[in-house]
C-alpha cells in the first residue's frame, strides 16, 4: 500500500503559505516601539559619554589641586550614591520581611516603597492585597466558627438566587 504524498491539492491547502499573524500596522506599531525604545538608549549613552568627555575636558584645563578636589567630590557622590541604594535594599528586605509575616506577597514590597511603574502592576498588587486579606478573612472566619471544614465567609455574590431575593423584598434591586 502506497502512501500518496501530500500536495495543495489533495489537501486543500498551500502547506507552504500560512496566514499571516500579524497584520502590516502590527509589524508597523511593533517595529517603531522598538525603534523608539532603541533610540532613547542609544540618546541616553550618548549623553552619558558626552558628560563624561566635557567633565575630562573641564579636569584638563584644572590645576593639581583643584583635580583632585573635583576626583574627592566625585569619589564622594559615589559612595553617597552607594549608600542610598544599600539604604534602599535594606528597606526593601525589611518591607519583604513584614508582609511575609503579614501573610501578604512579598511582590508588593517594592510597589509599596517605589510606587507602581504602571498601571499594570498597580491593579495586579491591588488584586494581590485582596486575595491575601480574604484568604486571612477566611482563615479567621473558619477558626471563629468551628475549625476544620467550617465554610469560607460568605462573598457579596450577586448569583446567589436566595440573596437576590432577599435583595428585592427589601427594595434594594
Amino acid at each position: 500500500m502506497s502512501e500518496e504524498p501530500i500536495t495543495p491539492e489533495n489537501t486543500g491547502t498551500d502547506p507552504i503559505v500560512e496566514e499571516p499573524k500579524f497584520t502590516q500596522a502590527d509589524l508597523d506599531r511593533i517595529l517603531k516601539e522598538r525603534l523608539e525604545k532603541a533610540d532613547r538608549v542609544h540618546k541616553k549613552e550618548l549623553s552619558e559619554v558626552e558628560a563624561k568627555h566635557k567633565t575630562e575636558l573641564d579636569r584638563m584645563k584644572m590645576d593639581e589641586s583643584e583635580r583632585a578636589k573635583a576626583e574627592a567630590e566625585d569619589e564622594r557622590n559615589a559612595l553617597i550614591k552607594r549608600a542610598e541604594e544599600a539604604e534602599s535594599a535594606l528597606r526593601l528586605t525589611k518591607a519583604e520581611k513584614e508582609l511575609s509575616n503579614a501573610g501578604l506577597p512579598t511582590e508588593l514590597a517594592s510597589v509599596l516603597l517605589n510606587g507602581a511603574k504602571d498601571e499594570k502592576s498597580l491593579v495586579a498588587a491591588i488584586k494581590a492585597i485582596a486575595d491575601a486579606s480574604t484568604e486571612k478573612g477566611n482563615k479567621l472566619y473558619a477558626d471563629k466558627v468551628g475549625g476544620r471544614g467550617a465554610p469560607s465567609a460568605p462573598r457579596s455574590d450577586a448569583s446567589d438566587p436566595l440573596r437576590s431575593e432577599m435583595r428585592k423584598a427589601a427594595g434594594l434591586e
